[in-house]
């Protein structure tokens, strides 16, 4: 599963989680803490993560492929 955190990381990043094997020293960083932009929210849909971020007071849309990294 993936999830939204801002543990370790002030701007937030989404971390994936596996149920079976919940153990945080088994969380993996999907995608990382930005050094200029605020992670504000993420949808997924068919291997791609769509996320918005705050920078310089003004919205940006990143998209991210899970199948390329």
């Amino acid at each position: 599963m993936y999830f939204k955190t801002n543990l370790d990381a002030p701007k937030a990043k989404l971390i994936s989680i596996d149920i079976a094997s919940p153990d945080r020293a088994n969380w993996k960083d999907v995608i990382p803490e930005s050094e200029k932009s605020v992670f504000d929210a993420v949808r997924c849909c068919n291997d791609k993560a769509m996320c918005a971020y705050l920078e310089n007071a003004s919205e940006k849309l990143r998209i991210y492929d899970f199948t390329t990294g």
